[in-house]
């Protein structure tokens, strides 16, 4: 008898552990993360900004409508991949 009683306060104690951590795991996956985003301006400026809902975004880079195209894809890439980065920063945090 005291077997079984002991199997079932396990069993008890595992299930509360588990809902506990599936809880919090539901908080942190709740929480808005960061992520970039690349959008243009009506006069042609690319803007590299980091959004969140509810915020307003943050603008990181914003590269000129006159870039040669070669530099401009090297400087987006650059910013996209700083971007990117504070991004899981600000995402760990």
């Amino acid at each position: 008898m005291r077997g079984l009683e002991a199997l079932l306060v396990l069993v008890l104690l595992t299930a509360w552990v588990a809902g506990f951590v599936l809880v919090i795991r539901r908080l942190r996956v709740g929480r808005a993360r960061w992520r970039v985003g690349v959008h243009s301006r009506g006069d042609g400026t690319t803007l590299v900004q980091l959004e969140r809902p509810g915020e307003r975004p943050v603008t990181l880079r914003e590269l000129p409508p006159a870039m040669d195209s070669i530099d401009f894809a090297a400087n987006l890439r650059v910013a996209m991949e700083d971007a990117e980065a504070q991004a899981a920063e600000l995402n760990r945090s």
